[in-house]
């Protein structure tokens, strides 16, 4: 999710020589249109695929996020969901919907590694917090940081359990999530 310009199979390509089914999402055109032509199409097994999701900061004319919102994938389609940056420009509404959405949409075992502004001891939810982190937040959803407690209750509540939480160490200060589907029963 949110694969921009092919940051993961690109990734893949450059460890393995070859790729893995792989199905790439995001809401910003140009960056699918430049997976298309320069990943793609020489490595048949990548999908990219444009989302209309409203968004404040990346597509504020998408379809918004509401109950009935579904992403389209059968469920139990994948191993795993990768989204690197995508979490710490959204608002917990719409975490939570995506969330529930990656539980229907992966197999058991199913993993999610993400990336957001999580830390102990911060408000519930922030949105651009004045004098936090290595920039200066500007415009919608530059930031968004969550409480520790907070995001690991949306995160149960999806039906996941945090395996590995490493706080602030990845790119201005976002925290990096490894989730499990729990088992059930």
């Amino acid at each position: 999710m949110g694969c921009g310009v092919g940051r993961l199979p690109i990734g893949f390509l450059a460890e393995f020589g070859e790729l893995p089914d792989y199905v790439g999402a995001d809401i910003d055109r140009s960056s699918l249109h430049w997976c298309r032509k320069h990943i793609e199409a020489s490595h048949p097994r990548a999908r990219f695929v444009g989302l209309d999701v409203a968004n404040a900061r990346y597509n504020r004319g998408g379809k918004p996020i509401d109950d009935a919102f579904r992403l389209p994938w059968e469920p139990a389609r994948f191993d795993a969901v990768f989204l690197y940056s995508v979490f710490s420009h959204m608002e917990a509404d719409d975490i939570r919907t995506y969330l529930h959405e990656f539980r229907r949409l992966l197999r058991p075992g199913g993993g999610v590694f993400l990336t957001a502004f999580v830390e102990d001891g911060a408000p519930d939810v922030e949105v651009n917090p004045a004098g936090y982190g290595p920039l200066r937040w500007r415009g919608a959803l530059h930031c968004v940081r969550y409480s520790a407690e907070l995001f690991d209750d949306m995160v149960g509540q999806a039906g996941f359990s945090i395996v590995r939480a490493d706080r602030g160490t990845e790119t201005d200060g976002q925290s990096a999530l490894y989730l499990r589907v729990r088992s059930v029963g």
